[in-house]
């Protein structure tokens, strides 16, 4: 799945701004992992343009599909908070963006292997 970062509508100024550091307007990103959830509604994982490349998670509505291909190593899990997550299984242990925020090698090698996966059958399209 790849979205397009639309920012936010300013409706005094009635223009579009970014209210985010790591995005830029108008740029592609890669979905990695969806959420959703009552509270929330839906968000997005993906690398924003942060130096260090680690991904974090921005409100759906800043952005416009532009892809809207399921990479075959999601999965829906519905967890006991109602938190609904599509995304890698092997993502799903706890404290697994916590050990990967933590530079945890074992937890990078994971994230890695899956996010190459995302990437890789959303370019062969």
């Amino acid at each position: 799945m790849k979205v397009r970062h639309i920012g936010i509508y300013d409706n005094v100024k009635g223009t579009w701004h970014s209210s985010r550091e790591r995005l830029t307007i108008g740029k592609a990103y890669m979905v990695i992992e969806l959420l959703s959830s009552i509270k929330n509604g839906i968000s997005y994982r993906l690398i924003g343009d942060n130096e260090d490349g680690s991904p974090a998670v921005f409100p759906a509505s800043e952005f416009e599909i532009i892809s809207n291909y399921v990479p075959t190593n999601w999965t829906l899990t519905i967890k006991q908070n109602g938190l609904i997550v599509n995304g890698p299984k092997a993502w799903r242990e706890p404290g697994f963006w916590e050990d990967c925020y933590d530079h945890d090698p074992k937890a990078l090698e994971i994230y890695k292997r899956e996010a190459r996966i995302i990437y890789e059958e959303e370019n062969a399209l």
